[in-house]
């Protein structure tokens, strides 16, 4: 391999770890925050776990704080509910439902990151040839590139 590939391909490799080094944090700040997406999900879960219908549920100060979730509560006077999950991905999070929201926040979020380094040595494992470096990383590159510099021109 030549010098120039092989200055590219290190250059390559430093700016894709310093855009996960950003994404990660990021998302670490974001989920300190208590994301809404995730919450109706576990009270969905708790409420089918409990037997418990959860897309026609609204919640009553009755029942505890096990099944409040500020987002569904605000919703009630409209008559529609905030929880989008079907049952199967209810039946998926039963096992961890009943730890503490913020507990599943931050699994949640090493598991997506986890779930991502996965894809990404799959998708360079299968490009290389016998003895050859990955030939989709400049690619990668340039799309990872593109979609951060989309992101930053939004924010």
């Amino acid at each position: 391999m030549s010098q120039k590939k092989k200055y590219l391909l290190w250059l390559n490799g430093i700016l894709l770890a310093i855009i996960l080094v950003h994404s990660f944090y990021r998302d670490s700040q974001l989920e300190k925050q208590y994301p809404p997406d995730l919450r109706n999900r576990i009270v969905g879960a708790r409420l089918q776990k409990d037997g418990i219908l959860p897309y026609n549920y609204f919640y009553d100060p009755a029942d505890g704080w096990r099944y409040f979730d500020p987002s569904n509560h605000a919703l009630k006077s409209s008559g529609c509910n905030n929880v989008t999950a079907s049952p199967f991905f209810h039946e998926l999070l039963m096992p961890f439902c009943e730890l503490p929201e913020r507990t599943l926040s931050r699994m949640w979020m090493w598991m997506e990151y986890l779930v991502l380094v996965i894809i990404a040595g799959l998708a360079i494992a299968s490009t290389q040839e016998s003895g050859s470096r990955p030939s989709s990383t400049p690619r990668a590159v340039k799309l990872t590139q593109r979609r951060a510099g989309a992101i930053a021109a939004r924010t």
